[in-house]
């Protein structure tokens, strides 16, 4: 069974694919990888062969990127490092969002004339149409 799972992974197979491939689920993968991790035998060979056969791929792969690199060909290994090892190859995409979340309570009266609920409308836009203070700027 180690076997079998460091020629997966040496294929590239993700972890679900050589798990089912082995015949266990992946929830079992993980608490094998997170037993072999602490040390306890017998998962600790499991989780060894593992980790091998992930730098065994990331060598082989390397070694095909220079090769094809030197022909004008990178797609295809790019392709397999940026999927099978997004944490050291794939594209960094950083998104800063800053947003304000307000709650106003509204009091819904079914009897109140045009013009008070035309009032209270605006009274809620004008207030979430005042700008957002930043507390390190003094000019707000």
């Amino acid at each position: 069974m180690i076997e079998l799972t460091k020629e997966n992974i040496k294929l590239g197979m993700s972890y679900s694919s050589a798990a089912a491939a082995i015949g266990i689920t992946y929830e079992t993968w993980n608490n094998w990888v997170k037993l072999g991790r602490e040390g306890k035998s017998p998962y600790a060979s499991f989780y060894a062969a593992v980790q091998e056969s992930e730098a065994d791929l990331m060598r082989d792969c390397l070694t095909q990127l220079r090769k094809a690199a030197s022909m004008g060909n990178l797609e295809s290994i790019k392709f397999l490092l940026e999927r099978r090892f997004p944490q050291d190859w794939s594209k960094k995409d950083n998104i800063n969002i800053q947003a304000r979340s307000e709650n106003v309570n509204v009091n819904v009266n079914p009897k109140l004339k045009q013009e008070e609920t035309e009032r209270i409308r605006q009274e809620i836009l004008s207030k979430l149409a005042k700008p957002v203070h930043d507390a390190g700027n003094t000019n707000c």
